[in-house]
């Protein structure tokens, strides 16, 4: 593995790092939770979209530009959903 591919595989996990840093940071790890599981359904998709439906052009414009939709937009989302879930939990329930 080049160094090409060495940052190509530190972009990619960027998201995941930041919610294991968020996780380690919290009390509450449901918004950690929720940033990984939405980072980790978009990269599924995205790996679908490039190996098992390609179109010209769209793949790999998507593997590059994941990870930081999934910082801004895509994880954010599932920190809230997470934090959300955490919170609808009724009082006294483990």
């Amino acid at each position: 593995m080049g160094a090409e591919g060495l940052l190509d595989l530190l972009w990619s996990s960027l998201p995941f790092v930041f919610a294991c840093g968020l996780a380690a940071f919290t009390r509450n790890t449901a918004p950690a939770s929720g940033f990984a599981a939405a980072s980790l359904l978009a990269s599924l998709y995205a790996h679908y979209v490039l190996y098992q439906a390609p179109s010209p052009g769209y793949g790999s414009t998507l593997i590059v530009l994941l990870p930081l939709w999934s910082m801004l937009f895509v994880g954010p989302l599932g920190a809230f959903v997470g934090w959300v879930l955490s919170r609808s939990k009724p009082p006294g329930a483990a």
